[in-house]
């Protein structure tokens, strides 16, 4: 130990101290004194009694400044401090407890609690920010202590993957320090180099969006809002409960196996996510939701819109009609949806709170991939963001139209299976000769292909990345890329071979719907609504859209070129403000509905270029992190999400949900970043990775080793098969509930209730006779009232929620055929059911729906002990 080093460090510590306390007994007496509490001098007795300990701590620090610099016997303290590990472990963990309790206490008065504590707050804050300052200084003069040991040497900041190579037989020679302090100096160097040139490119981008314009001028078509963004107060609750949650699993780290531990983060981080979002009430969220309006009668948060589409062909599923003739959009997650309603019994509530919790598995497995490519501090990080991002959405969606967790909508869904594949696609990056991990990712990407089709862009990026990234190509590696092809294509197959038999191509999508909608958005001008020439000619083929988009391409690329550029630097630009960049620091918990995150353009303005910078640096890390631990691989949410943001910027769409499933990439980096810096500051907190890796490389040595290493791919690939078939198999697997009856069939059946009940049926009965009157029957899906110039209104509403000039009950006709169904009411009826058996009497209208005048539920009695029915 070099003692004129330890005296340099401590001369500057209690220097700093005495500028520190100064400057907190200055700003607390600034602060405005109390004439009713007065103590001394103006001061109450608390503030008073602050004064006075931060007088002491001056007083403290300028004796331990004068004394460290006359004294030989204070150097030589601190000379063998280090050896003495006891009180070494005592004073760093007694700083770590200031520093929580000081954060916590401003946490809580400051921005969780500031009606009631706004004061306190106001007057804590200096000496509570010299504590929490004080306490980091301390910890890194002790870590520096300890650092000085000229026997020892740690490594896991350096090569947190792989195994010491300076190490042997669990010890370390002296032959070996100099190398090692040399390879700890390459990657600090290493890290900050790339930090700097990744710092440089974002400094290039901004400064063409400023420019330019790109990014942050309107386009006519989908240019949306911003998605929801996080409050900084709430980045540092997370980054406390994350070093809280790092600190218990430090207590248990020999007791507890680490596949273990990453086990119980990750149950802990889905049960956390899944109380918080469903402690929402799904009534008040969708109060107003343009996906999800409650309406009268039922007054429940029925699907509409898209969301609606997605809901009637899931209950077509149940009610083992399939997908009829259609090949329908977001086929897999219309399938899952299906899965939620048949656990719940219909109950669209329970439906929403099944979905609310699976999705609950996003924030989950963020931790999972940051602990990949990073550490598990960076997962947590990771995981904390995304929590109370999807928290304050719910908390915001009562006023204003968010896609969320709690809609039948595919954004959360297309994320959730997007991570899960990139998970597994990193680990079989990570051990590119493994079976299982290609299967595993082929099928995974396959399944998210089902949600949205151009995920299945991937493969030609992933099998590039693949052979890149890979320094050899030998057998097994040729091997493991068949198997992940084979699984992908395998997965699609009974998709892809239903689409053939349906119409003829191999779209995954519905291209009556898609394809006219990309075709009208290649347009000069922009085709702003959606006309009738391209949604409602059958006789336009697929080709005829796809010839009219090549020829406008071919037309005018230097505007296609800019549209897409324009769209794809808003994602990123979105993507970017999911972190509380030029946002104010003062916004507290009571400001959660605050809507200044959509203002784009002030927030990456000039004034703030400092909010701009520090986030911009710690993502640059992040990168270099990355970069650094596992080379391409740590790149590859980024091109991965790139792509996505890409394919949805091709088709003139930007922002909101449309770049939900990806806008998470650079709060990822950040994270990454942020604990890199800190890892970096604070040796206590080192990955364990280096041991997990000796353990799964036991693991795979003792799976070789079996005969289980046959069974295993053979099952998940059976399995990942089974799951991606799920939307043609479930017709098969779900006997038909719904039987479209003839006019005479459905006619008997009112003769018998007719025979049986008596009135009104009889009525009924000899009304259909004589004005030769339909009758139809089906299920109730959503059933709506609105009043005179009332109804729903989208792009393209549906016919029986339009708005209309009387008053009426509109709900669809779930069977073989899909009827929009319109009966006129004077007033709302109590209850109508949904999903339920019905017969439906009137009269085709010319308007594009069925006008009825009687609606009977045969097998659902009133209070009078006859078949339930409403009328005109």
């Amino acid at each position: 130990m070099k003692t004129r080093r330890v005296q340099q460090f401590v001369n500057s510590y209690f220097a700093l101290s005495a500028l520190e306390a100064s400057a907190a007994i200055f700003w607390l007496a600034s602060i405005q004194k109390e004439d009713t509490d007065s103590f001394i001098l103006g001061f109450s007795f608390s503030r008073f009694l602050m004064i006075v300990f931060l007088f002491f701590s001056l007083s403290a620090a300028l004796l331990g400044l004068l004394w460290n610099l006359s004294s030989k016997k204070v150097q030589q303290y601190f000379y063998n401090l280090h050896k003495r590990n006891v009180v070494h472990g005592i004073l760093i963990r007694f700083c770590v407890f200031l520093f929580f309790l000081f954060s916590s206490i401003l946490l809580y008065t400051g921005f969780l609690n500031p009606a009631d504590y706004r004061l306190y707050y106001q007057r804590l804050l200096p000496l509570s920010l010299f504590i929490i300052v004080l306490s980091i200084q301390s910890i890194l003069l002790l870590q520096r202590i300890e650092s000085e040991k000229d026997e020892k040497f740690d490594s896991s900041a350096v090569i947190r993957n792989m195994e010491n190579p300076f190490e042997k037989n669990g010890k370390t020679t002296q032959t070996q320090i100099i190398p090692s302090m040399l390879r700890i100096a390459d990657s600090h160097d290493m890290l900050l180099k790339r930090s700097i040139k990744i710092f440089l490119i974002e400094v290039g981008i901004f400064l063409i969006i400023r420019i330019t314009g790109l990014g942050i001028t309107p386009d006519p078509l989908d240019w949306q809002p911003n998605g929801m963004t996080i409050q900084y107060w709430e980045l540092i609750a997370v980054f406390l409960s994350g070093i809280a949650l790092l600190a218990i699993a430090r207590i248990f780290q020999n007791k507890i196996p680490q596949r273990f531990q990453t086990i119980l983060f990750f149950i802990l981080i889905w049960m956390i996510a899944s109380l918080l979002w469903t402690s929402i009430s799904s009534s008040e969220v969708l109060k107003h939701s343009y996906f999800m309006e409650i309406t009268p009668p039922n007054h429940v948060p029925y699907p509409a819109s898209d969301a609606a589409y997605f809901g009637l062909w899931s209950e077509s599923l149940i009610s083992g009609l399939g997908f009829k003739n259609s090949v329908v959009s977001r086929q897999f997650y219309v399938a899952m949806l299906a899965l939620f309603q048949l656990i719940s019994k219909k109950n669209i509530l329970l439906t929403i709170d099944l979905q609310t919790i699976f999705l609950a598995l996003i924030p989950a497995m963020l931790f999972v991939i940051g602990k990949q490519l990073h550490t598990i501090g960076a997962g947590l990080l990771t995981a904390g963001i995304a929590i109370l991002r999807e928290y304050n959405t719910l908390l915001l969606a009562p006023h204003y139209g968010v896609s969320n967790s709690k809609m039948f909508l595919s954004d959360l869904p297309t994320m959730l299976f997007f991570l899960f594949f990139l998970s597994a696609c990193i680990a079989w990056y990570q051990n590119a000769d493994s079976k299982n991990k290609a299967i595993l990712a082929g099928g995974l990407l396959g399944l998210v292909s089902l949600i949205r089709s151009q995920f299945f862009l991937f493969f030609p990026l992933i099998f590039l990345l693949f052979l890149f990234q890979r320094k050899k190509f030998h057998r097994k590696t040729a091997v493991s890329l068949l198997f992940f092809s084979i699984t992908l294509l395998a997965v699609l197959t009974p998709a892809l071979i239903r689409s053939i038999s349906v119409n003829g191509t191999l779209f995954l999508e519905d291209s009556d719907i898609h394809g006219s909608e990309i075709a009208r958005r290649y347009s000069n001008p922009a085709e702003v609504i959606p006309s009738q020439n391209h949604l409602d000619n059958q006789d336009k083929s697929e080709n005829q859209e796809e010839n009219h988009i090549i020829q406008f391409i071919l037309k005018e690329p230097f505007y296609v070129l800019h549209f897409i550029s324009n769209h794809f630097l808003k994602n990123q630009i979105d993507s970017w403000l999911v972190l509380p960049a030029g946002l104010s620091f003062d916004l507290t918990a009571e400001d959660l509905l605050d809507t200044s995150y959509h203002q784009v353009t002030q927030r990456i303005s000039n004034q703030n270029i400092f909010s701009l910078l520090f986030f911009a640096v710690f993502i640059a890390c992040g990168f270099a992190a990355s970069i650094n631990n596992h080379g391409l691989i740590g790149l590859l949410p980024f091109f991965l999400s790139s792509c996505y943001m890409f394919t949805v910027a091709a088709g003139r769409y930007s922002g909101w949900r449309f770049v939900l499933p990806a806008d998470w990439i650079y709060y990822f980096y950040f994270s990454a970043g942020f604990i890199e810096v800190i890892q970096r500051l604070f040796k206590n907190f080192k990955s364990n990775q280096n041991s997990q890796a000796v353990i799964l490389k036991k693991e795979r040595s003792a799976l070789r080793k079996s005969g289980f290493r046959y069974v295993k791919p053979f099952v998940l690939f059976l399995v990942l098969i089974f799951i991606g078939s799920l939307p043609v198999s479930l017709p098969y697997l779900i006997p038909v509930q719904i039987v479209q009856k003839s006019q005479s069939e459905n006619s008997q059946t009112i003769e018998k209730m007719a025979a049986q009940y008596g009135e009104p049926f009889l009525s009924i009965l000899q009304q259909v006779n004589q004005e030769n009157l339909l009758i139809k029957n089906g299920r109730t899906i959503y059933p709506r009232y609105f009043e005179a110039g009332q109804g729903l209104t989208s792009a393209n509403p549906w016919t029986v929620y339009e708005v209309r000039d009387f008053n009426r009950l509109g709900f669809i006709l779930l069977n073989q055929e899909n009827t929009n169904v319109i009966i006129p009411m004077d007033s709302s009826p109590d209850f109508v059911p949904n999903s339920a058996d019905c017969l439906v009497i009137g009269t085709q209208s010319n308007n594009g729906y069925f006008e009825g005048s009687w609606l009977i539920f045969p097998e659902m009695i009133d209070s009078e002990g006859k078949p339930l029915i409403f009328s005109d």
